[in-house]
């Protein structure tokens, strides 16, 4: 049972709260807890990036192990899992020359 608006803000919902709605109650708590407010959203909003870049650096790493070597043991799927972007990087690149598995997370 939500109303229907017609502004351009009311594009952008927050759960059933719009975008102007928002904007109106920031413009109320004042110039420093609006700052605190955005920069609130703007953590909240990398953070997700970055998970979202470390599942997609996951995903492509198994799909490239697994193209090449079969399915992966649970084990290794863990530890990559596990691993940092760092790690990540190492290991997609040493599977282009690497014979096995273990050559490739050594």
């Amino acid at each position: 049972m939500s109303e229907q608006r017609g502004g351009p803000h009311d594009l952008l919902k927050v759960g059933d709260t719009t975008e102007a709605d928002l904007a109106a109650v920031v413009g109320q708590i004042g110039p420093r807890a609006k700052e605190a407010f955005v920069t609130t959203a703007e953590a909240i909003e990398a953070r997700g990036e970055a998970r979202g870049e470390a599942r997609a650096r996951t995903k492509l790493l198994i799909d490239l192990m697994t193209a090449k070597f079969g399915p992966l043991p649970e084990a290794v799927l863990r530890r990559i899992r596990s691993a940092d972007a760092d790690r990540h990087h190492e290991w997609a690149t040493r599977v282009l020359t690497a014979t096995s598995i273990e050559e490739t997370l050594s």
